[in-house]
Parts: structure tokens; sequence; C-alpha cells
């Protein structure tokens, strides 16, 4: 009997672009088994992505224990890769995890994840304007303006996520769990967010989705390529500069200018986004 074990860490985002992984896995050992600690990821996160990751285990997760020895066991890359494993980025972190380990790359990226959620709500636009608190590098400033663009708009996330949002856009904002966000993202025209976790969970969804980069750099940290999945940046000559060498820049705070961000207009943003729409208009 193969096993193998597969440790689950870091952040909302990088758990799911864990998940092609995990689904190849099945291909190489008889069981696939999860493991957690909470040293790796903070357990508040955990429990909200568990439920929905539960499937692809045939275990119920080990929680807060050191993996056994009786299987193999895949570390998880995703903190810094390419800093101390690979030394840059020259394809993306979802790729990292089959190149460290050489497990053979599947043709198609598989992200699909399970959530059950009671909500039913529909709405045309739903934003995110988040990440952690402080990685202002990834925070884009002009969410304010870019609602008052639409008429039918719900944001999600934590409460410190989005700052001056408008009185008309329905606001989820720590009211529901992750599963209840899956559910309305899925049912929307168009999600738009900043790149982080929950841009990472619409990404596998599969809707109309648009990921806002402003220091990040895309060839690390773009989900999967697929249909109707649109980056939007200022493409500055200094972008990307996120563990970019030879460049001035904290991967939390960015640059003092944070041009890339703060120079790309709600304007800009919804003209993107008409743009990508034409080959669909009738």
């Amino acid at each position: 009997m193969k096993k193998c074990y597969v440790q689950l860490t870091s952040g909302i985002g990088n758990v799911i672009q864990t998940i092609p992984f995990i689904k190849e896995c099945h291909k190489h050992f008889d069981e696939v088994i999860g493991v957690w600690t909470q040293g790796n990821m903070i357990p508040a996160y955990f429990m909200e992505i568990a439920p929905m990751i539960h499937h692809l285990f045939t275990n119920s997760l080990i929680l807060n224990t050191n993996f056994p020895k009786d299987g193999k066991y895949f570390s998880s890359i995703v903190e810094d890769p390419a800093r101390s494993l690979f030394g840059e980025w020259d394809e993306p972190e979802h790729a990292k995890w089959f190149t460290a380990h050489d497990i053979p790359k599947p043709v198609v990226y598989d992200t699909s994840l399970n959530f059950l959620s009671s909500n039913s709500e529909v709405h045309q636009v739903v934003i995110w304007a988040g990440c952690k608190p402080n990685w202002t590098s990834k925070r884009w400033p002009h969410w304010d303006k870019l609602c008052n663009k639409f008429e039918d708009i719900a944001i999600v996330g934590y409460p410190d996520e989005g700052d001056n949002i408008p009185d008309h856009v329905v606001d989820y904002r720590g009211k529901i769990n992750l599963q209840d966000t899956a559910s309305i993202i899925s049912r929307c025209q168009v999600y738009i967010g900043n790149e982080g976790g929950t841009s990472h969970l619409a990404a596998a969804l599969g809707g109309r989705t648009y990921i806002i980069y402003g220091a990040t750099d895309p060839l690390k940290n773009h989900p999967p390529q697929r249909e109707g999945l649109h980056r939007i940046a200022l493409n500055l000559p200094c972008q990307p500069c996120q563990w970019t060498h030879n460049k001035h820049f904290n991967p939390i705070k960015g640059c003092d200018e944070l041009s890339c961000l703060n120079y790309l207009t709600a304007d800009m943003v919804l003209a993107y986004i008409d743009k990508s729409l034409e080959p669909y208009a009738h």
C-alpha cells in the first residue's frame, strides 16, 4: 500500500494552488493523506478551506501532528522556493509542486473544489478588495470608484478589506463563511479582485474572473490559465518587482510610490473588462 502525505500550509490561495498536485498524486499512490500543523497555517484559515478540500484526501486530514514515516512526504514549497530551492520563478507556483517533487505535470490543471452553501444570492459583479492586512503591495486603492460604475455589486472578504465602499454595495464582509463566498462568486457575471486567496478561489470556480496585479509577479502567482481568467495590470517597466533581484522592494509593502496600483484607475479597469467582453457581445 503506497501512501503519500501532502502538507497544507500558508494561505487559502496557496492551498487552492496545490489542488491539481493532490489530484495527480492519486494516480501514483493508493492513499493521499493531508497533513496540517498550526505552525504552518493560521487555524481560522484552515478551518475555512478544509471542508472544501476534504474530498481530495483518503483520510480526514491529520491535524496538529508531525507526518508519519510510512510513506512519501511532500512538504510545502509554496513559501519561498524561488529564493531557496529554485533561485527564480521560471514557471508558476502551482507548477513548482510538480517540478520539486518529480511528479508528472497534468495536461490540464484541475483546480475544481467542492462547496456546500444555502446562500442563493445573485449579483452582477462581486469584488474582493483584500489580501493580508499588511500586504499593501497587493491592495488596489480605487475600489470605491469602481463600485460606482455598477448598480448591482457586492463585496466579500474580511471587514478591513476595502475603504470607503459606497452604500449601495451589498456588503458580505465578515458576515459569511468561505463556502458562502464561493457560492456567491460562482453565480456572479463578473468577479474582480486583488491578487490573493479569494481571487484564487474565484479562478478555481471557473467564472469570468479579473485579477488586479501590482507588484506581484504574475508568472509566480497567476492561477492556472483558462478561458475567462484575466490579469489586469499597468505593465510598467518596474513591474513585477516581487521576488525580483536588484530591485528595492519589500514584498509586503512594495515600493514607496506603488505606481503600479495608484495609477491604475477605475476607468482603466472597466475599459479592460469591456474590451475583453467584446467577443461575447451580440
